[in-house]
C-alpha cells in the first residue's frame, strides 16, 4: 500500500471526539471566527490536500457536522521549494493543491496564504514551513504468548476473550499480540503508532460494552463505527520499536498497523492533542495545543509512513455476529 493512501486511512488515530485529531486546534476563544490551516506533505506525493477552514464555534464542535460548512475559498496558497514559487489551485471548497508539486524527502517546504482585497479575510497572512523526514521501512515481532499458540503470521491473530471486559486490560500477558521496529528517519522527531480496521460494517465487535451500545443501536450509526475504526498514540521520539496492544482493536478482521515517522511540526501538534492538559477536548476553542502556523492557527507538517496488515480473528465469541 502507498505511503499516501497510509495516512489517509491513519489520519484520525485518536478521535475522541467529532472531527477530532487533525481538527483539534488550540487557540484562545475569539469573538471571531479564526483562520486553521491543514496540511501534510510526504515523499513523492503531491501537495494536493491543503486545507483552510475556520474555527468552529464551541457551542457546535460535540454536534457530528460537516466541516466543509467551515471551507475558506478563495485564499492565495503559495509554496515555495528551491526557490521556486507553486501556485496551489481550489480543488473543492477550502482544498487546495497542485499536482506538479511533489514532495520530496530531506527539503524544505514554505507555506504562505494570503486574501485578496474584499475577502473576509483581507490582510492575514499565514505562513510555515517543515522539512520532509526520510522514508522508513517498517517490520513485526511476534509475541512469545502468540508463538506459543502455533501462530505464525499476523493474519493468524486471535483475539483473546478475556479481554472483551476492559476492566480485564492490562492484568494479562494476552495484552501484546506483537511488536514493531523500524529504521531512524532523518528529520523526524518522532513516530506515531496506529491501527485502522479497513472494510468494517461495524459487526465483530470485540468489547462487551462496544456490544452492548450495538444491540441499544447506537453502534448501527456509520458516523459512531467510523470513531471506533482508529486508535494509536504517540512513541518517545528516540524509540525505534513499539508494542502494539490489543487495545488497538475493535473489530475482528482486517487491520492496517502503521508507523508514521512525523516532522516537529506534526510530532508535537499530535502529541499536544494527545497527551495535553486534564480535562483537554481538542475542541477549537481549547488552549494548549502546539501549532507552527504563523498568522493563524493549525499545522503545516510532515511525514514518512510503512505499515503491515493484520487479520485479527475471533476465539468463537464475536457475539455480534450471532444475533
Amino acid at each position: 500500500m502507498k505511503n499516501r493512501l497510509v495516512f489517509a486511512i491513519i489520519a484520525g488515530i485518536l478521535e475522541l471526539q467529532a472531527g477530532c485529531i487533525l481538527d483539534p486546534i488550540g487557540v484562545r476563544r475569539a469573538p471571531n471566527p479564526q483562520v486553521i490551516l491543514q496540511a501534510f506533505l510526504t515523499p513523492d506525493a503531491p501537495a494536493d490536500s491543503v486545507v483552510l477552514r475556520t474555527t468552529i464555534p464551541s457551542e457546535e464542535y460535540y454536534v457530528w457536522i460537516d466541516l466543509a460548512a467551515y471551507a475558506i475559498s478563495g485564499a492565495n496558497v503559495v509554496i515555495t521549494n528551491r526557490g521556486q514559487a507553486y501556485m496551489l489551485a481550489e480543488r473543492r471548497p477550502g482544498t487546495y493543491g497542485n499536482s506538479s508539486l511533489i514532495a520530496r524527502s530531506g527539503e524544505r517546504y514554505d507555506i504562505e496564504v494570503t486574501f485578496p482585497p474584499g475577502h473576509r479575510f483581507e490582510g492575514k497572512r499565514i505562513t510555515a514551513h517543515t522539512t520532509v523526514p526520510e522514508r522508513i521501512h517498517v517490520s513485526y515481532s511476534l509475541a512469545p504468548s502468540q508463538v506459543v499458540k502455533g501462530v505464525k503470521s499476523l493474519n493468524d491473530l486471535v483475539f483473546p476473550k478475556q479481554l472483551a471486559d476492559p476492566d480485564k486490560f492490562g492484568i494479562t500477558s494476552e495484552d501484546t499480540p506483537f511488536s514493531l521496529s523500524w529504521n531512524k528517519s532523518a528529520y523526524a522527531e518522532g513516530c506515531i503508532v496506529g491501527t485502522s480496521a479497513v472494510d468494517t460494517s461495524g459487526t465483530g465487535l470485540l468489547r462487551t460494552r462496544s456490544f452492548n451500545e450495538w444491540k441499544d443501536g447506537n453502534m448501527a450509526d456509520p458516523s459512531v463505527r467510523q470513531y471506533h475504526k482508529k486508535m494509536g498514540y504517540v512513541v518517545m521520539p528516540d524509540s525505534l520499536q513499539a508494542d502494539i496492544y490489543w487495545l488497538l482493536f475493535m473489530f475482528g478482521g482486517a487491520y492496517d498497523v502503521a508507523v508514521i515517522a512525523a516532522d516537529t511540526a506534526y510530532y508535537d501538534y499530535f502529541a499536544s492533542v494527545a497527551s495535553g492538559p486534564a480535562g483537554q477536548s481538542g475542541s477549537d476553542a481549547d488552549f494548549g495545543i502546539v501549532s507552527n502556523v504563523k498568522g493563524g492557527t493549525g499545522v503545516f507538517g510532515s511525514y514518512a509512513a510503512d505499515t503491515v496488515r493484520a487479520f485479527i480473528k475471533d476465539d468463537d465469541w464475536l457475539p455480534s455476529e450471532h444475533q
